[in-house]
């Protein structure tokens, strides 16, 4: 059975569209973002971070995700109907199993990348990874949740007459 390109076509359009806005917007909203003077240093320097993480991970995806996605476009609209034995395809094909390399191994490092920039996934991979190890005396709700415990009480737990 054949895959019907046309049904798959609008998806690849706008995936391939959307990675390429992705990146653009965030590369703009970070170069704003570290020109700007307006902020104390230290909300300016953890704004930056985030906003490098999100940079870096458009950037990530872009590479990784796009070229194969592209290229799979490219076969799809039929640019090589009828040049399917001409040695220059078999390159094609070639750079689109290469890419598709690509594509699978930026799947598997992203959430690596994440874990890695962001010390919230760090902090509860770590956690995770204790209790597995049991290296860790605490029980299992103590070491996943660091959070400080509020001090109000939730709104489920104030009986209806009480409230305002």
């Amino acid at each position: 059975m054949k895959l019907n390109y046309t049904a798959y076509m609008p998806v690849l359009f706008v995936y391939v569209i959307l990675i390429v806005c992705s990146f653009i917007c965030s590369a703009i909203i970070f170069f704003i973002a570290q020109t700007t003077t307006r902020m104390e240093a230290t909300a300016r320097s953890k704004m930056l971070r985030r906003l490098l993480f999100l940079f870096t991970s458009t950037l990530w995806t872009f590479f990784t995700c796009l070229p194969y996605r592209a290229l799979y476009l490219i076969n799809a609209l039929g640019v090589f109907q009828g040049y399917t034995s001409e040695p220059w395809y078999f390159t094609y094909h070639r750079v689109t199993t290469f890419f598709f390399s690509v594509l699978s191994f930026g799947i598997c490092v992203n959430p690596v990348i994440t874990i890695m920039t962001q010390h919230i996934y760090r902090n509860r991979v770590v956690a995770i990874w204790k209790r597995m190890l049991n290296r860790s005396g605490k029980n299992d709700f103590e070491q996943i949740s660091d959070r400080r415990k509020s001090t109000q009480a939730f709104l489920e737990s104030i009986p209806l007459s009480a409230r305002n």
